[in-house]
C-alpha cells in the first residue's frame, strides 16, 4: 500500500552549502520537512550515474543546506527515483514527472511512500542476517 507522503519542485533553486557557495537545488517536501537535493546530483541520479545526496534545508534569511540526512537512487527499472531517509523511510517519484519538473513543464510532482516489506512471523533482522552469511 502507497500512500502520498509530499511533493517536490523548483520553487526557490538556490541555497548555500556549509562553505558558503551557492547550489541550485531541488526542494522536496515529506512530510511537511523540506530537504534539498543539488541539481546536478539529481540529474546524475537519474540517468542511472550514481546517487545524489538528499540534506536538509534550513531558513536563517537565506536557505542553507544543513547536512545530508540520506540518498536518492534510481529504481532498478528506472520508471522512479527512490529516496531512502536515514531513519529507514523509503519513497518514490516517478521519473517521468520528476522529468517534467526539472525541465520546468510542470510545477511539482508527488512523493509517494513505499511500504516496508513485512517479515516473515517470528523472524528478527539478526535470523534474516544469519541466513544471508
Amino acid at each position: 500500500m502507497s500512500r502520498r507522503a509530499g511533493y517536490i519542485q523548483r520553487y526557490r533553486s538556490y541555497a548555500y552549502d556549509s562553505r558558503g557557495y551557492s547550489c541550485q537545488i531541488v526542494e522536496v517536501t515529506i512530510h511537511g520537512i523540506r530537504y534539498g537535493i543539488r541539481d546536478g546530483e539529481l540529474r546524475r541520479a537519474l540517468a542511472g550515474r550514481g546517487h545524489a545526496r538528499v540534506e536538509a534545508l534550513r531558513q536563517d534569511w537565506r536557505q542553507y543546506l544543513d547536512g545530508t540526512v540520506g540518498y536518492a537512487n534510481r529504481s532498478k527499472s528506472g520508471r522512479a527515483l527512490v529516496i531512502d531517509l536515514a531513519p529507514g523511510r523509503r519513497y518514490s517519484i516517478a521519473a517521468e514527472s520528476l522529468r517534467a519538473v526539472l525541465s520546468r513543464k510542470r510545477s511539482y510532482a508527488s512523493v509517494i511512500e513505499v511500504a516496508p516489506r513485512p517479515q516473515k512471523p517470528g523472524s528478527t533482522m539478526q535470523q534474516t542476517l544469519a541466513g544471508i552469511a
